[in-house]
């Protein structure tokens, strides 16, 4: 956690501007590329050391209610948000649960003019890493690796794209070439279902899909966040799978335009 001293009336250090992934949730956002859920919450008029400790403490307090409201509100899946995650009553529910508890504060702004700011970070993949394992059903790959293909890139610009944590891409008949059923334990143990980025030269898309990805463009989006692919398309992923385990191992980028 880093502590600044910052001269001055206080600011939001989470505005996001600079970030084209950006979802407001009321009380904070989540950071699509950067996997994370982010507020600011504020203590005012500290006035000394004891006060402006009074003042942080208030504002840790703020985020922690504020940190879990939003977390219930992140889509998951195309039919499911967190929240209704959280309502199953079932052994899911109970990790999620259990794991929400791991947000952090990241950084604490105190301000010459009383005003303390304290950041709050939840981590997706951390939080729901229990779930996910737990929701996945795809098999580790039983035959030889003969293809050289290391990843998917989907390009979904220009589409009414809203991200989930676990989005599917559809062929044109509405079956699914990825989803949580292709997805492995171990795979959803170490990674997001999907790496979302604004710019298919971010780094985080080169680092998920490899030296080698197949390219595909998406010709419709369903559900908000499950993309369809064009049939030439969806024929090539199906080949290029069939080859090598990228899929099973959640290899997949997909790039959408700025809210």
């Amino acid at each position: 956690m880093v502590h600044l001293f910052v001269m001055g009336a206080a600011g939001h250090a989470l505005a996001g501007g600079a970030d084209p992934l950006w979802e407001d949730l009321g009380g904070g956002r989540v950071d699509w590329a950067g996997e994370t859920v982010v507020s600011t919450a504020r203590g005012e008029r500290g006035g000394n050391v004891a006060g402006l400790e009074m003042m942080e403490g208030s504002a840790r307090t703020q985020l922690g209610p504020r940190m879990l409201t939003m977390a219930r509100r992140v889509r998951v899946r195309s039919d499911a948000t967190a929240d209704d995650l959280l309502g199953a009553g079932d052994l899911i529910a109970d990790r999620l649960d259990d794991n929400l508890a791991t947000w952090e504060a990241t950084e604490v702004r105190y301000h010459t003019g009383g005003d303390v700011e304290v950041d709050g970070a939840l981590g997706l993949h951390g939080w729901l890493r229990p779930a996910l394992v737990l929701m996945v059903t795809g098999r580790e790959r039983a035959t030889p690796v003969t293809g050289t293909v290391t990843g998917l890139v989907v390009d979904a610009r220009g589409l009414r794209v809203r991200p989930c944590v676990a989005p599917r891409v559809l062929d044109g008949g509405g079956q699914a070439l990825y989803s949580l059923e292709v997805l492995t334990p171990s795979a959803a143990a170490a990674r997001s279902p999907a790496q979302w980025v604004g710019d298919a030269g971010d780094h985080r898309a080169a680092r998920r899909a490899g030296e080698n990805p197949v390219f595909a463009r998406a010709k419709d989006v369903v559900d908000g966040c499950d993309v369809v692919l064009a049939d030439a398309d969806a024929a090539a992923v199906r080949r290029e799978a069939e080859a090598a385990p990228f899929l099973l191992g959640g290899y997949v980028v997909i790039v959408v335009d700025p809210p």
